[in-house]
């Protein structure tokens, strides 16, 4: 298999020194990793971003990560990545592997909680394990989930988030460009899935875990303004008046 691209868009200069450090890319454990870091000079956005370097790969598999995710504290080798080849080598039934992210805090019990670990449509609206945390306050919510053993297996999945997630170049090839009446962020990777649902490609979640910080960049730029949320507001309202019908229809039972 050729090796995927792992492509991470940043917008800080001072991203790049984190992803550096903490997937060591400078020592031996981390030089083996096909990083492609690209700067969103023009505040893109993350999803145009991830397109535009995709983009630069037109023959390759690709891996999405995000500048604020990195390896678990205890993985010092980035045995995560042989762990995902290893799935996508097993499963070539999977156009998408996604990972579990996990929260950077920890339960008042010691237990890694979770922050994205697949995605799922109930009543044909969008949902997802995970949540309940504001890492930036410290706070834990009652509707924290831990991450417990029946999460650490291979799971069919209704979307996955288009970070730390394994995305084979078929899929692209498949779906080409995100759907430009979509505008900055947000949505448009559950679209995305459901464009390639609706080719046939099958989603997984595998038990590969990442610590992911959820949205730092976006909180330090301050893209939540009022434009962006009305924008974020319309983005929804398009979703569902596109695949509404086809959630309807479908048997999303994972």
């Amino acid at each position: 298999m050729t090796a995927p691209v792992i492509i991470c868009p940043y917008v800080f200069d001072s991203d790049v020194e984190s992803v550096r450090r903490a997937f060591r890319l400078d020592e031996p454990a981390g030089r083996h990793l096909p990083f492609f870091l690209w700067k969103d000079e023009n505040r893109l956005g993350p999803e145009m971003a991830m397109e535009t370097c995709w983009n630069r790969f037109p023959d390759r598999d690709i891996v999405i990560m995000h500048s604020d995710m990195a390896p678990m504290p205890d993985d010092r080798t980035n045995q995560w990545y042989d762990d995902l080849l290893g799935y996508v080598d097993a499963m070539p039934e999977a156009g998408m592997l996604g990972c579990d992210l996990l929260y950077p805090l920890k339960s008042a019990k010691n237990e890694w909680l979770v922050q994205n670990a697949g995605g799922f449509f109930k009543d044909g609206k969008i949902g997802w394990i995970g949540g309940g945390v504001e890492v930036g306050q410290g706070i834990i919510s009652d509707a924290a989930r831990p991450y417990g053993d029946d999460l650490k297996k291979v799971r069919r999945a209704g979307w996955v988030t288009f970070g730390g997630v394994y995305i084979r170049r078929a899929v692209l090839t498949a779906c080409g460009q995100f759907d430009r009446r979509y505008r900055w962020a947000y949505v448009m990777d559950v679209d995305y899935c459901l464009e390639a649902r609706s080719r046939g490609f099958h989603l997984f979640q595998v038990p590969v875990t990442l610590v992911h910080f959820e949205s730092r960049t976006l909180k330090q730029v301050e893209w939540m303004t009022p434009k962006n949320v009305d924008q974020l507001n319309e983005n929804y309202r398009l979703f569902y008046e596109k695949w509404g019908t086809w959630l309807a229809r479908s048997n999303d039972s994972f």
